[in-house]
């Protein structure tokens, strides 16, 4: 069975990742938050495999893995309007 509700919610909660260049460009250079700024694609695409590989399983690691993604990416929002 083909889980195509899955994979769009996954795609939608990935969007935020193809925003990272204007946010990466906007924070300072000599900010020492810039590493965490660089790992935010990674982790976002690396949560996004694993709530996928782990569905068929363990439903409920997909959901918290998922809103995992879901406080990284306000994290990452919290982090670029505290450093400007």
């Amino acid at each position: 069975m083909m889980r195509w509700w899955l994979l769009l919610l996954l795609l939608f909660m990935l969007t935020p990742i193809f925003f990272f260049i204007s946010v990466s460009l906007s924070m300072p250079a000599d900010s020492p938050m810039r590493l965490l700024l660089w790992l935010y694609p990674a982790f976002c695409v690396a949560d996004a495999v694993c709530a996928w590989i782990c569905y068929p399983q363990r439903k409920e690691i997909t959901w918290i893995l998922i809103a995992l993604m879901a406080l990284g990416h306000v994290g990452i929002y919290v982090l670029h309007t505290e450093c400007l």
